[in-house]
């Protein structure tokens, strides 16, 4: 049962616990110790001061701590510039533990976020450790969270432990996440386990430069345009970094409005040497992953699927050395055709390399797996393992370009084969055979020269079959 207490005997144990522990009373107030509720209270206090002679007094190199959340503050001089937060009251603090939460993050989906998790960053930056956001969290931001070299706002690494970053209906500025060149403070830059709501914002992750960062598990919906651009810009190239489960859309109505990814240069910076592990691209309104200027990327284990208008993967101008290794590709489609890959009208690409994998794109309708779609004036040398070829609408483009098929079964061209004048190219080699080819429609172009104009009875192709060449006219005759 209680003790009921009158005044005077509740006074007397409150005297009495108080002399108890007197030693340990003394002690705190000789480190300058002193216990807040929580981070809110504290922010909110207006009884701390600097003023002398009041109970409630601190000096700089106090420590304050929340006994909610087990956070630590050191209290800077009145006169410091660079606090990391400032009480109601006015006195400035330094938070000891590099958690968005100690920094007045909420993260209820409802309270802008924004300065807090800024402020973080920063401090973050400064001590070249790393910051973590609290699971289970949605934090509601106005701005990008800027990772910037420039900026002086790169920490070694950010921990998002599985929260959600959600733009805002007043978000101002073009992604809700950019990182920009952070090898140029830190060795090795890696952030991992986000989800981010893009709506309304051109893209959810922006990496602008940098090389040997490490993403692990970001996931980006509903951007407007491109749920990741990963750009090489001029004075930023981006080479090396490795992207490791991350995912662009999701299912139907969480993609973005354009390409899942798009990994390019510009400026005469490339994209180059990156790696692509088990990312997947899907529900997308235009293709899956799209490279542009670039050149030794590879991607292993992706998957495109679902997406709305345009191939799983799309090379662009100026793309060399690809390699897609394992993965899949199904149901994207590119004009009204399931298409896994497509090299863009006019774009000049080389040496690609599909290796593996599953991919299920029909280029034309007739063609029920492995499609590949070129539409492209300027092809160099794209090799296929381990899965059928299947092509429409290709003009080879530069001297001596090849199509090889390591170890393929068949090569099959869906509309049109149109070789360049006065040029060699191969369809394979001696020493790399098709079991089929399968063809609706070769064209040779006319050529000029020796005695006399050739005309349309001159128009032929030749076939070379257990090195025996067959001259296929344009009449049909051998």
């Amino acid at each position: 049962m209680a003790q009921t207490f009158n005044n005077g005997q509740q006074l007397s144990t409150v005297r009495n616990i108080l002399n108890s522990n007197a030693g340990d009373i003394n002690a705190l107030q000789a480190q300058g110790l002193r216990s807040v509720q929580d981070v809110a209270s504290l922010l909110a206090n207006t009884s701390l001061t600097y003023s002398a002679g009041s109970i409630n007094t601190v000096t700089a190199g106090d420590i304050l701590q929340t006994r909610a959340e087990n956070f630590s503050y050191q209290v800077a001089a009145s006169g410091a510039a660079n606090q990391h937060l400032t009480t109601a009251g006015g006195v400035k603090l330094y938070s000891l533990n590099l958690n968005v939460q100690a920094f007045g993050a909420v993260g209820d989906g409802v309270t802008n976020d924004t300065a807090a998790i800024q402020n973080a960053i920063a401090a973050a930056a400064v001590s070249k450790y790393g910051l973590t956001f609290e699971a289970g969290k949605n934090y509601l931001v106005s701005s990008p969270l800027s990772f910037s070299n420039s900026a002086n706002t790169v920490p070694s690494w950010v921990e998002f432990n599985g929260c959600v970053i959600t733009a805002s209906g007043s978000f101002s500025g073009s992604s809700v996440v950019y990182v920009e060149n952070p090898q140029g403070k830190v060795e090795t830059f890696w952030m991992s386990n986000v989800y981010i709501d893009a709506t309304g914002v051109n893209y959810g992750f922006y990496l602008k430069g940098g090389q040997d960062g490490r993403y692990l598990s970001l996931q980006v919906v509903n951007a407007v345009s491109n749920g990741f651009l990963i750009q090489g810009e001029t004075g930023f190239g981006i080479y090396y970094n490795v992207f490791d489960t991350c995912k662009a859309g999701g299912p139907s109505g969480g993609g973005n409005g354009s390409d899942g990814f798009l990994i390019s240069g510009v400026g005469g910076r490339f994209a180059n040497s990156n790696t692509f592990v088990n990312c997947a691209s899907q529900f997308n309104a235009a293709g899956g992953f799209k490279i542009g200027i670039s050149s030794g990327n590879t991607f292993i284990g992706c998957a495109s699927e679902e997406n709305v208008a345009d191939a799983g993967f799309v090379f662009g101008n100026t793309v060399t050395s690809v390699s897609i290794v394992g993965g899949f590709t199904e149901n994207n489609d590119y004009l009204g055709t399931d298409t896994s890959f497509r090299i863009l009208s006019g774009a000049a690409v080389d040496n690609i390399r599909i290796s593996g994998g599953r991919h299920n794109g029909t280029t034309n309708g007739f063609l029920d797996q492995d499609g590949i779609m070129y539409d492209t004036t300027d092809v160099g040398d794209v090799t296929i393992w381990n899965t059928d070829l299947k092509i429409r609408n290709l003009t080879l483009g530069g001297t001596g370009a090849n199509i090889v098929s390591a170890d393929a079964t068949s090569i099959r061209f869906g509309d049109t084969l149109n070789p360049d004048v006065n040029l060699t190219y191969s369809l394979g080699s001696n020493a790399l055979r098709w079991d089929a080819v399968y063809c609706n429609d070769i064209d040779q172009n006319s050529t000029t020269g020796g005695t006399g104009s050739a005309g349309a009875g001159n128009q032929y192709i030749t076939l070379r079959i257990d090195g025996v060449n067959y001259k296929l006219l344009h009449d049909g005759t051998v």
